[in-house]
């Protein structure tokens, strides 16, 4: 049994000017999760920024994490403050209604309107800082609370927070889910693949767990383990590996397909999936029987009321699990 301690949330906020922000960012010590594309959303909400900063009205306080080199990792959704420095850093150009007939540079700007300019590099953003000795599970919860991020920019931002060996090896491994979702970004199947790690990870026996861990624990547990634990997962590719090929070449993919309003069914089903296909194997049944077995237990309503109603914890995937073993055996 793990000891576990209490943790708690350590913030603080400081404040910067934009002309502060920029050299931190100039420097690699400002950082963003991922780097939009400049479209014209984009372009019309820095037009709107500008000429919010030009009437005076205060910017919103921006979430960040301190990472453990100082550095800031910005979690804001909108991106507001990322496009606004690459347009001073001079990334793009932009129309602004009333200042200029084409879409200018922020050099030109600074040259057409000096005032402006001035005015967007004094502008004051407050940071609201999450100490770097908070765990980091608890960076990604309070930012989940907080912005509303899809799965991308979760995993970017967990890619972030946890970079280093563990990141890459999550990143080589969800390459064997890839291909068979290849209509998926590089980020939504590391997202896929996480979960389906800690569904395996829980069937197996093989994390350093408690029942008490909430969801995002639950996830870093997985990373923590993700390069001590190269060698086990080979067993865990090999499954993924064979599993999708088999359903996916004979057209099972409805067995996820829900109307489900739950935001991560489908990790979850293909989590379960893969420890079921396992169990399948360690039966010896033939891909017969194993698909007659998966599609009868998947295409059961209450069975598929229960993956929706599930919660990501310990207790929840072990009884979903234990049922999967009754059903199979």
């Amino acid at each position: 049994m793990l000891l576990r301690k209490q943790n708690i949330i350590e913030l603080s906020e400081k404040n910067f000017s934009v002309e502060n922000l920029m050299k931190l960012f100039e420097d690699n010590r400002v950082h963003f999760p991922q780097e939009p594309e400049i479209k014209k959303p984009y372009s019309e909400n820095l037009a709107r920024l500008v000429r919010a900063v030009e009437i005076g009205i205060p910017m919103p306080v921006i979430l960040a994490s301190e990472l453990q080199n100082g550095d800031f990792l910005i979690l804001e959704t909108g991106d507001q403050l990322q496009i606004l420095l690459r347009y001073i850093r001079g990334d793009f150009s932009v129309y602004l209604e009333g200042l200029s007939k084409r879409e200018i540079f922020f050099r030109e700007l600074a040259d057409q309107n000096a005032r402006l300019s001035s005015m967007l590099l004094r502008t004051v953003f407050t940071l609201r800082i999450i100490d770097y000795r908070t765990p980091k599970y608890l960076h990604m919860e309070v930012g989940l609370f907080h912005e509303k991020w899809n799965r991308e920019r979760e995993q970017a931002v967990r890619d972030a927070l946890y970079r280093g060996a563990e990141i890459d090896v999550l990143r080589s491994i969800s390459k064997e889910i890839a291909y068979y979702r290849h209509n998926r970004s590089l980020l939504e199947n590391e997202y896929t693949t996480l979960y389906m790690m800690l569904f395996w990870g829980v069937y197996k026996n093989e994390l350093q767990i408690t029942a008490d861990m909430c969801e995002q624990e639950l996830l870093e547990a997985v990373i923590n383990e993700l390069y001590d634990m190269r060698y086990v997962w080979l067993d865990f590719s090999d499954v993924v590996s064979l599993c999708f090929r088999y359903f996916y070449q004979y057209g099972r993919r409805e067995l996820h397909h829900t109307r489900s309003k739950d935001t991560k069914y489908n990790e979850k089903v293909f989590g379960l999936l893969v420890c079921f296909y396992d169990m399948c194997g360690m039966c010896q049944y033939t891909h017969r029987e194993t698909d007659k077995i998966l599609c009868e237990l998947f295409e059961n309503k209450s069975f598929i009321n229960r993956i929706s109603s599930m919660k990501i914890t310990v207790k929840d995937i072990d009884d979903m699990i234990f049922y999967g073993k009754d059903f199979i055996r």
